[in-house]
């Protein structure tokens, strides 16, 4: 399995923020172009990362809250966005 690194930043970005909108505005992007991102992790991963239709954006599982605050680590060094 193959993940692109900028599309887990947006899933990171996404999940730390609550929603599309939320990280879009965190990270000078868009919502479309994170949509896009997390799609392609999606797709790649072969999961559902995201309940999209139900505000805020949640994650699909709790089990994933834990990996993007594991992946953030103490230093923070994986809050680079897709810009």
């Amino acid at each position: 399995m193959k993940v692109d690194l900028a599309d887990l930043h947006a899933v990171v970005a996404v999940a730390q923020a609550g929603g599309f909108r939320e990280a879009a505005r965190a990270s000078s992007s868009n919502p479309s172009r994170l949509s896009t991102a997390v799609r392609r992790a999606e797709e790649q991963l072969g999961v559902r990362l995201f309940h999209r239709n139900t505000p805020p954006s949640c994650c699909t599982m709790p089990v994933w809250a834990d990996v993007t605050a594991q992946a953030c680590g103490p230093c923070g060094s994986s809050r680079k966005t897709v810009r």
